[in-house]
C-alpha cells in the first residue's frame, strides 16, 4: 500500500476514534458511519439535537430540535478539503440559515486534514446561529440574511455549547495510550 494511503488510513481512523468519543461526550450529537462495512471511515451522519431555524413558508420560520449532516472526506483530503463538497445537508426541509441551502453547506474554510470533531462544532454553530454571516455576499441564503440582521436580539437560537467537558484533555489521553501502544491504528 503507498504511503500515502497509509497516512491517509492512519489519519480516518484517527478521526472515527476521536468522532465517536466526542459525540460519547455530547448531550447533542449522534454521530455514526454512513457505510459501516467501507473498510476506512471516511463517510459519516452527524446528528444534532439543538434547536435552530426552518422556513416553511416567506413568512414562516419556526424553531425546530434535529438536524442531519453528512460528512465525508475525499481521497485528497489530507491536502485539500471543501465544505461545498464534503458535506451535504440531509435534513429537515426547509433549515433556514445563511450558510445552508440544502444540499449545500458552508462553514467556512477547511484546510487539508482537517479534524472531525472540528467540522462537526462548526456544523453546529452554523445550524444555532451561534457563527454566522450576515452579509449577503458570502452566504448560500440572503433571506437568511436578511432575517438574522432584523433578528439579531434572538440569536443565537440556541447557545448550548456541543461539549459538556473539554474534550482536549480526552484527546491528549488517546494520544498518549497510542504513543504508549506504538502508535497502533
Amino acid at each position: 500500500m503507498p504511503e500515502h494511503n497509509i497516512i491517509r488510513e492512519r489519519f480516518l481512523r484517527r478521526q472515527y476514534r476521536e468522532g465517536m468519543a466526542f459525540a460519547k461526550e455530547s448531550d447533542i450529537l449522534a454521530l455514526r458511519l454512513a457505510s459501516p462495512q467501507d473498510e476506512a471511515p471516511w463517510r459519516y451522519v452527524a446528528g444534532f439535537r439543538c434547536r435552530g431555524l426552518v422556513q416553511f413558508t416567506p413568512r414562516d420560520v419556526e424553531v425546530t430540535d434535529y438536524f442531519e449532516v453528512g460528512i465525508r472526506y475525499p481521497h485528497n483530503c489530507m491536502n485539500r478539503m471543501d465544505s461545498l463538497s464534503c458535506l451535504a445537508f440531509l435534513g429537515p426541509p426547509g433549515a433556514f440559515s445563511p450558510h445552508i441551502r440544502a444540499p449545500f453547506v458552508c462553514i467556512g474554510r477547511l484546510r487539508g486534514g482537517t479534524p472531525l470533531v472540528e467540522i462537526c462544532l462548526r456544523l453546529f454553530e452554523v445550524i444555532t446561529w451561534q457563527r454566522f454571516s450576515l452579509l449577503e455576499t458570502r452566504s448560500l441564503s440572503r433571506e437568511a440574511c436578511r432575517w438574522g440582521r432584523a433578528h439579531l436580539a434572538e440569536l443565537p437560537v440556541d447557545a448550548r455549547p456541543l461539549r459538556r467537558r473539554d474534550f482536549s484533555l480526552e484527546v491528549e489521553e488517546v494520544e498518549d495510550a497510542e504513543a504508549m501502544e506504538g502508535g497502533a491504528a
